[in-house]
């Protein structure tokens, strides 16, 4: 699941909804019903460091919570 949470709240993204990611590869999902896609992207050592979320064409790094 991703959950929007963006730094400064706008009008269109207060309040979005979960929304459910589904494999496109290893490491690339989209969002269902979403003009939107997740990429992991992974260190050396194959662990995921951040990701970058393309929305509509445009790329957004994301950073990892644990």
């Amino acid at each position: 699941m991703a959950v929007p949470k963006e730094r400064y709240a706008t009008r269109t993204s207060q309040g979005r909804p979960p929304g459910e990611l589904l494999p496109e590869s290893e490491a690339e999902f989209f969002l269902k019903g979403r003009d939107a896609q997740v990429i992991f992207m992974r260190n050396r050592k194959g662990e995921v460091t951040h990701a970058i979320m393309r929305i509509n064409g445009a790329d957004m790094r994301a950073t990892r919570r644990k």
